[in-house]
């Protein structure tokens, strides 16, 4: 059973169409009112994804087209890791539009402090550590880990299957 939830959630990804589109949305929105009541929701998912869009994006951590490519990293040839649920985090339309194509260490202190009333934005800023994100291959065993610990925690604790 989990084996299956998680091949199919792990197929999960930014590249492939506005159906996925709203399949993140809705995963983040899923993570971040796990355990809120009424007033404390907040609502990133919308059956409309333009809606969803206008107030949340749908960011990057290790940039799709990173400002200063340091680790050779090619959306081409990388594709799987870049769009992949691990590298992606759901902040405010505002908050993205400051992050461009930064390094995460960057964009943590220009913009993911100011989103930390979604959820999954600080459990990230805490756990983030710099050097898990110095090389592509650790840059890519941090994308493939978080992606693995969010597929646990939608099992157990979300979805609850």
């Amino acid at each position: 059973k989990m084996d299956t939830f998680a091949d199919n959630f792990s197929e999960v990804s930014y590249d492939q169409g506005d159906y996925y589109f709203k399949m993140i949305y809705y995963i983040f929105d899923r993570f971040n009112n796990h355990g809120n009541k009424g007033g404390d929701r907040i609502n990133i998912f919308n059956t409309d994804v333009r809606i969803s869009k206008k107030n949340y994006n749908i960011e990057h951590l290790n940039p799709r087209n990173p400002k200063n490519n340091l680790y050779d990293i090619s959306l081409d040839e990388d594709r799987d890791y870049i769009n992949s649920l691990g590298n992606l985090l759901v902040v405010s339309s505002h908050a993205n539009s400051k992050a461009g194509n930064d390094s995460i260490s960057e964009k943590i202190e220009k913009v993911y402090k100011n989103s930390l009333k979604l959820s999954t934005v600080r459990d990230f800023v805490e756990s983030f550590n710099a050097k898990d994100w110095e090389t592509k291959e650790g840059i890519f065993k941090s994308i493939e880990k978080r992606k693995n610990d969010m597929t646990i925690i939608a099992y157990k604790n979300i979805w609850a299957l």
